[in-house]
């Protein structure tokens, strides 16, 4: 009996290493960076595991190691879980043991847990062909990824934090008015200095002037309600002919009811940013007219890999 024990343990430690259960079949998706960025990135995750009818599991290691942004997705009605450093370990290899390490090598060649990055910017239809037990890394900026399962994305994305007071009546506001949602970017865009706005540019008052003057064209006394993280460079640099709200008392912890605020908008004038693509996507106004920058990065090399970023019914200029 001593002789074998060893055997039968080694096949039994085989066994469970390679039989892959049912409940551990999952998608897991690497969230990092901002609100919008992570909606990207759940969408996908989501559409992932709603192809494979699995469950999704959100590895939040990024928001662990860094202190410029915070996880925001708990204010909404997603389903998803949190990976546990057990489950991230069988997508890594990260383990103490080298029996297990070496275990996972062999596994890892079976292609029974995998890790699939981004290749590109751009649009990859190959994430939709990854295989149940796979982490995704990446951005995945573009409504391919997830137009089959819209109606669940928009169910998810509901806010179940309360808002404010203030935000409250803000609502109220805007739902009475002809609300046109204007987003203006700049807060780490330019306190991250030239590297920063090389690559993503700022989006100057012409921008905004042109996208008002194609709204005046299309609907009557638009309110306009001005969303930024920089609202003073907002009221002396951008002058309204129009009536016009500020929407200024939320920060980057309340940045939820912002993005909420502007989705009961009527109609969307986006910056460069996935913040505001959010607010105008979530938007539920049929007839909604969404304005987008052509120019989403600074260069026109980079600006290419956004072909997929901009929904084809939005205007571009």
């Amino acid at each position: 009996r001593s002789t074998l024990f060893p055997y039968t343990t080694l096949f039994r430690s085989l066994a469970e290493f390679f039989i892959v259960e049912r409940s551990e079949i999952m998608i897991i998706v690497n969230l990092k960076g901002g609100l919008g960025n992570q909606l990207f990135q759940y969408a996908a995750g989501k559409a992932l595991a709603e192809r494979h009818q699995t469950e999704l599991k959100l590895d939040l290691s990024w928001f662990q190691a860094s202190s410029s942004r915070q996880y925001q997705l708990h204010h909404f009605a997603i389903s998803a879980e949190h990976a546990t450093q057990q489950e991230l370990k069988k997508f890594t290899g990260k383990y103490k043991s080298i029996t297990k390490k070496i275990w996972w090598q062999i596994k890892s060649l079976r292609n029974q847990y995998r890790v699939y990055k981004e290749p590109s910017f751009n649009f990859n239809s190959e994430l939709l062909q990854c295989g149940p037990n796979t982490l995704i890394e990446g951005y995945w900026q573009s409504e391919r990824y997830f137009q089959g399962i819209s109606p669940i994305i928009r169910q998810e994305l509901r806010i179940l934090t309360p808002l404010s007071k203030q935000s409250h009546e803000m609502k109220d506001k805007i739902i009475n008015h002809e609300a046109v949602g204007i987003h203006i970017r700049r807060g780490d865009y330019v306190e991250l200095g030239p590297q920063a706005t090389s690559i993503h540019g700022l989006l100057d008052s012409q921008y905004y002037d042109t996208a008002i003057a194609i709204i005046e064209k299309k609907i009557n006394n638009p309110h306009l309600f001005i969303f930024s993280d920089d609202i003073s460079w907002a009221k002396k640099s951008l002058h309204f002919k129009h009536a016009v709200s500020y929407v200024e008392h939320n920060d980057e912890n309340t940045g939820f009811e912002d993005l909420y605020l502007m989705s009961q908008c009527k109609h969307n004038i986006i910056a460069n940013s996935t913040f505001s693509w959010w607010g105008a996507w979530l938007n539920h106004n049929p007839s909604k007219i969404i304005i987008a920058p052509n120019q989403w990065f600074r260069t026109t090399e980079m600006n290419k890999l956004t072909e997929n970023l901009i929904p084809d019914s939005w205007i571009k200029i």
